[in-house]
């Protein structure tokens, strides 16, 4: 080995080569930067959120923290805005007959909507709302379950009054006889999604005769007996169901409709007169409130109403 060799090896042994190729080294891959990416971006999406939340706290607003109960009313369409809450007079078009007036600093179509002019220190009025759905049906959806539809869950998503009905469960009585989270004039409605079946709404169209199917043909009596059978029969498969899930929801819902058979409060609740009926505009909308009302007061049970009302979607003719 010549001498300059060796001054080599001796120079690296004293100096070694501690450092990885490069091919060898640490490295980012597609999929590792958005990785980095997703999180940069959600983080500083969340690190905005405590910096709006002590704004709202530094607003000094006082909440009442006194609602006990919920009547949602989802009107399927798309009334004017501009001709209703976030009234636009515009001369030859807008009708005089509107009659519209300035109401705590808002121009209101008092002729209208007489009756809500007057109780407009009693409702709150959100106006700087965006829609992001296209379609009614798509936002239909979204205003009861509260987020979006189309996301990865929308389409096993619960009513938010079956988020409701699982909040407030622990708050039932023995006595209670009424569901939870009623739904009325709302066959559509949209139901428990992932929850138990135990919360999805009972849905009722409201009529003059109460709720139907409550008592049976063969008197009260013989009717106790053929469930007693029923449950001394089947109560291996229905309690504790070694079928799964499912077949206890449908043991729940026997309950929940045994419940209401031969109820005199149950009839009271969804039973009205011809002269209420009148006295709330002789309409489909107006007796599904008679009942909402009355289920309320009956104090039985249900926290949260759906009442759906159909008829809004207004493109022409509007006048």
């Amino acid at each position: 080995m010549s001498n300059e060799q060796e001054k080599i090896n001796r120079w690296f042994q004293k100096h070694p080569w501690n450092h990885q190729a490069f091919f060898n080294r640490p490295h980012a891959t597609r999929r590792h930067f958005l990785e980095l990416v997703g999180t940069g971006v959600t983080a500083s999406f969340l690190a905005r959120r405590p910096a709006k939340a002590a704004d709202v706290a530094a607003a000094g607003v006082t909440t009442k923290n006194t609602a006990q109960n919920v009547i949602f009313i989802l009107m399927a369409g798309a009334p004017s805005h501009t001709d209703t809450f976030d009234f636009k007079m515009v001369n030859g078009v807008t009708p005089a007959s509107f009659a519209p007036d300035t109401i705590n600093g808002l121009s209101f179509p008092v002729g209208l909507m007489p009756k809500l002019a007057t109780l407009a220190g009693d409702f709150a009025i959100a106006r700087n709302v965006q829609a992001h759905a296209v379609v009614h049906s798509v936002c239909q959806t979204w205003v009861q379950i509260g987020r979006n539809p189309a996301a990865s869950l929308g389409n096993i998503a619960p009513n938010i009054g079956s988020i409701v009905a699982l909040q407030k469960a622990s708050e039932r009585l023995p006595g209670h006889v009424l569901p939870t989270f009623l739904a009325l004039n709302s066959d559509g409605a949209v139901s428990s999604g992932y929850l138990d079946a135990t919360y999805a709404p009972f849905k009722v169209d409201p009529t003059t005769a109460g709720l139907p199917n409550t008592t049976n043909s063969l008197g009260q009596t013989r009717w106790n007996e053929m469930y007693t059978q029923m449950h001394a029969e089947d109560d291996a498969l229905r309690v504790n169901s070694p079928l799964g899930q499912p077949v206890e929801d449908m043991d729940n819902l026997y309950t929940s409709g045994q419940g209401l058979m031969y109820d005199p409060t149950v009839q009271s609740v969804f039973t009205y007169s011809s002269a209420d009926s009148t006295r709330y505009g002789s309409s489909s909308f107006g007796n599904a409130l008679i009942v909402a009302k009355q289920a309320l007061a009956a104090g039985q049970g249900t926290r949260f109403i759906q009442v759906t009302v159909g008829g809004w979607d207004m493109h022409v003719d509007i006048y």
